[in-house]
């Protein structure tokens, strides 16, 4: 085996292990953090209705910044974005584990929507470039079984942490596994780019797929409590479809197109897409109405809390 064989095999090994546990790690948090909710309340004494804001704020960012993340990582180098995703990642986990009230948590949150949009957009561009034919196939498939493990084992991670180490436990552990992370990319992720693209980013695009996302997130997030005909659900689905229709305007003109217009004819692609994302609806439709139903476990002996170590209160004897 010649060394530039050795060296791409090596590259192509690094890119799945740093991009397969941080997709699976990125995936739980999302799908454990519904579940916290009312342990954060608790422990912060935010009302959960307020913290709601820690799901809706991460979606809203995380769908404004996923695709502007892919085409930062075609011009720049996606092995840096990435790992500048990761390190915000850690850092808004160690934010979130640290604070004291419940608006840390929710801005710890919406800088985790950027960070975890990064790293999943520049993760699945980095395992195909290092890989071809059936390896690529085969290392997209591993990327998504390990989301796919990832938003599963979320809820039960999360709610074993609340009743041993604490809700503030799931983001020290992610911060560890993320951090762990950063020097394997380092070591073994070869930088990767799109030659063929202009060294020119599409701000009009990206701030129009924000503006397509973002309101159409957050009416689907608000619509029950607003009513769906009410005037401020209609407006947020009426400012998704002017985004919209201008961002396909404005694509159809750039010369390096956020999204290229031409894939939408590709049926296998289109459908894929709507299944993945009728999955990932559903999975996040599961896990707002678990948070909505659920209750803080009972700790069985010992409270862990940030501050102190508690008792919890001793049952009278039969």
């Amino acid at each position: 085996m010649s060394e530039q064989t050795a060296t791409a095999k090596r590259n192509a090994m690094g890119a799945l292990i740093a991009t397969c546990i941080s997709a699976l790690v990125v995936n739980a948090n999302t799908s454990a953090v519904a579940i916290l909710i009312p342990a954060i309340a608790d422990d912060t004494g935010t009302p959960a209705t307020t913290l709601q804001w820690a799901v809706t704020g991460y979606s809203l960012v995380g769908a404004a910044v996923i695709v502007t993340a892919g085409s930062l990582g075609d011009v720049f180098g996606r092995r840096k974005i990435f790992l500048g995703g990761l390190v915000l990642f850690v850092g808004s986990c160690v934010l979130i584990a640290l604070a004291q009230d419940g608006i840390t948590v929710i801005a710890g949150r919406c800088i985790q929507g950027a960070a975890g949009a990064t790293i999943l957009a520049c993760g699945m561009s980095l395992i195909s470039a290092a890989n071809t034919g059936k390896a690529q196939l085969r290392a997209v498939t591993l990327w998504g079984a390990a989301s796919a493990v990832g938003a599963a084992a979320g809820p039960l991670v999360g709610g074993l942490l609340a009743s041993t180490l604490g809700w503030q436990g799931l983001f020290w552990i992610d911060a560890a596994i993320g951090a762990a992370c950063i020097p394997v990319a380092l070591a073994a992720v070869a930088e990767s780019n799109d030659p063929d693209r202009p060294r020119s980013i599409d701000f009009a695009g990206s701030v129009l797929i924000a503006a397509v996302l973002a309101p159409l997130i957050f009416a689907l997030t608000n619509g029950d409590v607003w009513g769906w005909l009410s005037l401020p659900t209609l407006l947020c689905f009426a400012i998704t479809v002017a985004a919209a229709i201008g961002f396909v305007l404005v694509e159809r003109r750039v010369k390096a197109p956020l999204i290229d217009l031409k894939l939408l004819k590709n049926r296998v692609l289109v459908g894929a897409t709507l299944s993945i994302l009728l999955g990932a609806g559903t999975i996040n439709a599961i896990m707002y109405v678990v948070s909505r139903t659920s209750k803080t476990p009972t700790r069985s002996a010992w409270t862990p809390s940030r501050r102190a170590w508690r008792p919890c209160p001793s049952r009278p004897p039969p």
